[in-house]
């Protein structure tokens, strides 16, 4: 998020999660057509060599080089961003910069760590908040894509489909975001994912298909634009100091939510029935902060009253 700038976070978040959605959906046709799943696997993974070009293809984050003082480095990287889209760079700009981004005189640069999202009162609430969350999210959203046979029929056929509810999904989060706020268009999402999930599990057998598929497509739409709002939202809360850390610690924990995911129907448990008892828990985004717009806070000290 911190490589685009801050009014196109929201497009990259989209963006990012229509080619995760375009993955699916090539994922689906190949196993439609690969029925040996080594072959498959191999196929879907040899690809992702190319990830090892990206440590020289793409350059640090200038925010973050910024606020580790080392200006050098991010000028050259901005100087190069500034010739490609035509516009001239003060020169050493830095030293416009505010009291809490002075050169510090040779004093090093104090790294922080994990348990400094813990540090402050406001951090700390942020932290649980959103760690409570992703699992949460991961939990519904890896749930339905594990379970494409549960409407009958082809499951390939079923897994594409639910793949390309995702885009117009993740369109309407991407003209929402703005206009109403992160926090109520996260908590839209999880309210109307657990809703319909709710709803579809006490109808039971006794509903039309048509309106079952509706129920199950209206749920997978809205749990994939909670997750592109949370990828949105959740760098926001934080200091550029200790974003990525905040943000490497929610996916990991993200995880725990898929592993839950796929534990529960092994375990035979009513996935569609915890499922929306999770996504019903969203009234935790109401600790959050409320917002239209990109936080630009850098340190600690600036989140404090």
């Amino acid at each position: 998020m911190e490589m685009v700038g801050p009014q196109y976070r929201k497009l990259a978040s989209v963006i990012t999660g229509i080619l995760f959605a375009t993955g699916q959906v090539i994922l689906g046709i190949e196993g439609m057509f690969v029925t040996n799943y080594q072959f498959l696997q191999a196929i879907i993974t040899l690809p992702g060599a190319l990830f090892l070009t990206y440590c020289v293809l793409i350059p640090e984050s200038p925010r973050w080089l910024v606020s580790q003082r080392r200006y050098e480095e991010a000028d050259k990287i901005l100087q190069r961003a500034a010739e490609i889209n035509k516009v001239s760079l003060p020169a050493k700009w830095w030293e416009q910069l505010d009291v809490e981004s002075e050169p510090s005189n040779g004093k090093s640069v104090k790294k922080y760590k994990v348990w400094d999202l813990m540090k402050t009162p406001v951090l700390r609430k942020r932290a649980l908040v959103t760690f409570f969350l992703w699992p949460c999210v991961a939990m519904v959203y890896y749930g339905m894509a594990l379970k494409p046979n549960v409407l009958g029929g082809d499951m390939y056929v079923n897994f594409v489909f639910a793949a390309l509810v995702e885009i117009p999904a993740l369109t309407l989060v991407y003209l929402t975001i703005d206009r109403i706020g992160r926090r109520l268009v996260t908590s839209c999402g999880y309210f109307l994912a657990g809703a319909c999930l709710l709803v579809n599990y006490f109808m039971g057998d006794n509903v039309p298909l048509a309106v079952s598929i509706a129920q199950m497509m209206i749920s997978r739409g809205a749990i994939t634009g909670t997750y592109a709002a949370i990828y949105t939202y959740t760098p926001e809360l934080y200091p550029t100091v200790i974003r990525n850390t905040a943000m490497g610690v929610c996916s990991m924990i993200a995880r725990i939510g898929a592993i839950s995911a796929n534990i529960s129907q092994l375990m035979d448990c009513e996935f569609f029935l915890t499922s929306p008892s999770f996504s019903l828990l969203k009234n935790s985004t109401f600790f959050l902060p409320f917002s239209f717009i990109h936080s630009r806070f850098d340190a600690f000290e600036t989140l404090e009253p």
